[in-house]
């Protein structure tokens, strides 16, 4: 039961029990210690067993015994009493059996009360009549059958007021559950979003400086040639700089079709011949020398074709730009179920390879597709890129013809 209600329902107890004490004792002044003392007996009991007795269901047994207790206790009062108002403590220990036992109790209990009430009146009236005295009993019945049902009745309501204050307590919390929840969910989604958006940018990143990356090297190389030619033939200077210049508008145009492509991930030249492409273009721009190998590869997907596309073209840009290499050795082929991707180049190389964007932005394309990428240099021995991705033996297909140049 709800703490407040128990409150309100003991106040209400107790206040009843002190005011009807109080009017037995000064209704019977002569000789009140008799009642005086069975009162309190009768507000002790029912102290103990609001207390003590009604807190454990292992004393409820023992609550019945001190209700038949304090039965007796009002029916000797009400034999002593004069003021005739001694029979409300019975209505005050029925409210109490209602509340502790179940409703079949509570009304036999109710009716036994009203037969000791008669007995300790009509030996209070010896002399009135029997028929006459219990016609003007009737209505004291009712009020001793209608105790238990108006309790009853409170109980019931205070036990759905209990279940339903309980139900709500339970949707808040669920409810706090929910926002907690949906939080979560809010939390998530941002930074899922944060880290699409990051994913994003990275791979644009890494599209614009592979092709940006390799057509300012290509450009630097006619430059370059250019500018030696310049004093010995001015006709061959001037090729190399409109080369050069050339090379700029086509630089500007992959830029253009790599934004382009950026979302479907598709190459608009096929992967084989976009390699070859890629070669014959560094070698006619520069006095570069590439030794190539291609064997036969399986169906690749668009986005293990661009990988492999990037790892090339990001080798030969780094060799000719940082290495001042002039030759390479490329190979792709398959060797048990694994393609393999080899690129040497003849630079100045180094003891202390340092990783820059290119080369990071190439080992998470490899890590992304499952490969593993190994780089070697030495101090004057060049640079070598090596490959290696597993793929499964339904993959295989005649993709491509062995090349060697």
């Amino acid at each position: 039961m709800d703490e407040k209600i128990e409150r309100n329902l003991h106040t209400i107890k107790y206040t009843t029990l002190i005011f009807v004490t109080i009017y037995i004792v000064l209704n019977n002044i002569r000789d009140p210690w008799k009642l005086l003392l069975l009162s309190g007996v009768f507000i002790f009991s029912v102290t103990l067993r609001s207390s003590i007795v009604y807190g454990s269901d292992k004393y409820r047994s023992i609550g019945k015994v001190l209700i038949l207790f304090d039965l007796f206790v009002i029916f000797l009062i009400e034999i002593l009493d004069k003021s005739g108002v001694a029979y409300i403590y019975n209505f005050i220990l029925i409210g109490d059996v209602t509340i502790a036992y179940y409703k079949s109790f509570s009304f036999l209990f109710s009716i036994f009360s009203f037969i000791l009430f008669l007995v300790s009146d009509y030996i209070n009236n010896p002399s009135v009549n029997l028929i006459s005295f219990l016609s003007g009993k009737f209505i004291y019945l009712l009020s001793f059958l209608l105790i238990p049902a108006i309790m009853s009745i409170i109980m019931v309501q205070i036990g759905q007021k209990e279940l339903l204050d309980k139900t709500m307590s339970q949707l808040k919390i669920k409810a706090r559950e929910l926002e907690n929840v949906n939080a979560k969910l809010k939390e998530a989604n941002e930074e899922l979003e944060e880290i699409t958006i990051l994913k994003e940018r990275n791979r644009i990143a890494r599209e614009i400086h592979d092709t940006v990356g390799h057509t300012l090297t290509s450009v630097i190389l006619q430059l370059e040639a250019g500018e030696k030619l310049i004093s010995l033939s001015p006709q061959e200077a001037i090729e190399k700089i409109n080369s050069a210049k050339t090379q700029v508008r086509y630089g500007l145009n992959n830029i253009r079709e790599s934004v382009k492509t950026l979302k479907s991930g598709n190459e608009i030249v096929g992967f084989i011949p976009s390699i070859k492409l890629l070669i014959e273009e560094i070698t006619k721009n520069g006095d570069i020398f590439i030794r190539y190998e291609i064997s036969e590869l399986p169906d690749l997907s668009p986005k293990i074709e661009k990988v492999f596309f990037r790892a090339l073209q990001e080798g030969l840009t780094n060799g000719i730009k940082h290495g001042r290499s002039t030759a390479f050795v490329f190979k792709l082929k398959m060797e048990n179920n694994y393609i393999k991707f080899f690129l040497q180049d003849n630079g100045e190389g180094t003891d202390k390879i340092v990783k820059g964007f290119g080369l990071l932005a190439m080992e998470e394309r490899i890590n992304e597709i499952g490969g593993t990428l190994k780089i070697y240099s030495k101090k004057g021995d060049g640079f070598l890129i090596q490959i290696s991705l597993s793929i499964g033996k339904d993959d295989f297909s005649n993709a491509g013809k062995s090349n060697d140049c």
